[in-house]
């Protein structure tokens, strides 16, 4: 029946079941009829096989199977073309075998070329590994050598007869010429790029090294000679210094005047005419090198040996970064200045970011650079420690900005674009109460002065636990400060915060950070200068991508009680501004 749904295997037959093509619309087909019809089904098939098929395989048309130069069928040419047939199907297998000879030849060829490079690189790291170790040889040797030679000046000092103190004298002129050579060696050293030797190793090494392997490239010498080599030099961790006396009596007073009258304080350092520090001179060029008695900065606390090693090529820097004043900006900086050498978080050496950022261990640290191949690592989460000072292998950089103006950033970066996970859809709250609570529970007043003072040693934070057993440290963006909350900071924190600043190699002012080019090619050898940027600018929901005054934007009885709470941290930064200009006029021009 027409349209019928019922199954189109309705009966069964002597050779199977019987289709019912009723089904389909059409009369109903018996079995038998349909064997005939695959038969000629099948017939139809091989001849255009027989016609079509040789072309496919390469033939030309003319040599089609069964037709002649004219294209017409016969018997004869049918009988002829099966042969060729034949002998195509044989000139095929030929080609094929050839093409498996020729990729297993590849393929060998590949290997070969792979084992080749895995050597050269076992090569350059071996080498590598030994320019390491004859760095640091001759470093111990030199500060092996430099030890008794300051024992030897002080035994000549306390020589009373003159053939014994000519004794010494002799000694200690042997000494310092040993010192003077190793020092030679030591920079020879490290300015010999390990593939230097290669072709030496490679000869020695001829057994294990095909001789018919290729030059290493460019590329892969240059990735190994760019790592950092570090010596692991550990100096002594430095004992405060009594600043120069000039200016040591003179940030007391104002520390003094700070404790007693916040207010006072502020209006003098923000008037032009008593300028207690003398940076009120309308920027870095109009500001006059002193001379060196008159200078913060002398004596110089700095160990430039380390900024003339990492300007050719070795060590790393420590950036302390302080939140809101720059350092995504010291961090571009680096990266297109030392590119494929920074870190892609913020410069943080672990790639943990938020919430887990504990206190490096000096080895830890030493061990990630030279692995990674990092030469900068940022710090942004904790105070910065005093033991770090003993890294031999460390350039110290930190950038400084307005305190109140670093507050407001803050303020306006976590709650007013909610990151700090309130709401788009929130009214946000006025800034002095957002900063009343902020303040209470983490860092407090004077964060400046805080995270310098560098008390904390490498496992002290990690002993402090809470209830359950787990270090505080955990969680917590703000741990490292709570024991600070409840601290009355006095003239000997904030002259062993001066004290660790000053002997930072680079204090950048992200005011001026326009004017730092210069400071930065002398200090660090970096020639990409440094420009202002916005964090997570992608990210930030702003209509004008630009930092914005706190003096501006603020209720001035607001203003006013944010600056007096953080009064240190202001005295701080101008003695930061006065370190900056120092360097600038007496050391970059």
């Amino acid at each position: 029946m027409l349209g019928s749904r019922q199954s189109p295997y309705s009966s069964m037959g002597q050779f199977g079941p019987r289709r019912n093509y009723s089904t389909y619309g059409r009369p109903s087909a018996r079995l038998p009829h349909l064997r005939l019809d695959t038969m000629l089904v099948l017939l139809v098939v091989c001849f255009f096989m027989g016609m079509y098929l040789p072309g496919w395989m390469g033939m030309a048309p003319t040599e089609s199977l069964g037709r002649g130069n004219d294209g017409s069928m016969s018997r004869e040419n049918f009988a002829v073309s099966t042969p060729d047939l034949l002998e195509r199907v044989q000139i095929l297998k030929a080609r094929m075998t050839d093409a498996e000879k020729k990729a297993a030849a590849v393929l060998e060829e590949n290997q070969k070329l792979r084992l080749d490079n895995e050597i050269e690189q076992a090569n350059l790291k071996t080498l590598t590994k030994a320019k390491n170790e004859e760095i640091r040889g001759l470093q111990a040797r030199i500060d092996s050598t430099e030890e008794k030679l300051d024992a030897t000046k002080k035994q000549s000092a306390d020589a009373n007869g003159k053939a014994e103190h000519h004794k010494t004298r002799s000694e200690i002129k042997d000494m310092e010429d040993q010192i003077k050579s190793l020092k030679k060696q030591l920079e020879l050293a490290l300015q010999k790029s390990p593939s230097d030797s290669t072709h030496q190793h490679e000869k020695a090494a001829a057994g294990s090294i095909p001789s018919s392997k290729k030059e290493p490239k460019k590329s892969e010498v240059v990735d190994v000679v760019k790592k950092p080599l570090l010596t692991r030099k550990t100096v002594s961790v430095p004992e405060p210094q009594q600043l120069n006396p000039l200016w040591e009596a003179r940030l007391h007073e104002l520390f003094d005047l700070a404790q007693s009258d916040p207010a006072s304080l502020l209006s003098k350092l923000d008037n032009s005419n008593a300028d207690p520090l003398g940076v009120n001179v309308g920027g870095p060029t109009n500001f006059t090198c002193p001379p060196p008695s008159e200078r913060l900065t002398q004596p110089d606390l700095r160990r430039m040996e380390v900024a003339t090693q990492f300007r050719g090529g070795h060590g790393f820097v420590f950036f302390q970064h302080l939140r809101k004043a720059g350092g995504t900006g010291f961090c571009d900086m680096a990266s297109r200045n030392m590119p494929g050498h920074v870190p892609s978080y913020y410069c943080m050496p672990d790639h943990r970011g938020t919430l887990a950022t504990p206190p490096w261990t000096t080895s830890w640290l030493l061990d990630t650079m030279e692995e990674k191949s990092f030469r900068v690592a940022a710090n942004e989460w904790d105070p910065f420690l005093r033991a770090w000072f003993a890294i031999g292998d460390a350039v110290f950089a930190t950038t400084i900005r307005d305190p109140t103006d670093r507050w407001y950033s803050q303020y306006r970066f976590e709650h007013v674009e909610h990151r700090d996970g309130t709401t788009e859809d929130s009214v946000p709250k006025p800034f002095d109460v957002w900063y009343g609570q902020k303040h209470s529970h983490n860092m407090g007043h004077n964060y400046y002065v805080k995270t310098f003072l560098g008390e904390a040693t490498e496992t002290e934070p990690l002993q402090r636990k809470g209830p359950n057993g787990v270090p505080l440290v955990h969680g917590n963006f703000y741990w490292a400060y709570d024991k600070y909350q409840a601290r009355v900071l006095t003239w000997e924190d904030f002259r062993m915060a001066m004290d660790t600043l000053l002997r930072f190699h680079v204090v950048l002012v992200t005011e001026w950070l326009d004017e730092a080019n210069a400071t930065m090619k002398c200090t660090l050898g970096w020639t990409e200068a440094p420009r202002q940027i916005l964090p997570h600018e992608v990210q930030a929901a702003r209509q004008e991508k630009k930092s914005k005054s706190a003096r501006a934007l603020l209720d001035k009885k607001v203003f006013d009680s944010i600056r007096e709470a953080n009064v240190l941290d202001h005295l701080f930064f101008e003695a930061a501004r006065r370190i900056f200009l120092e360097r600038h006029a007496c050391e970059s021009a």
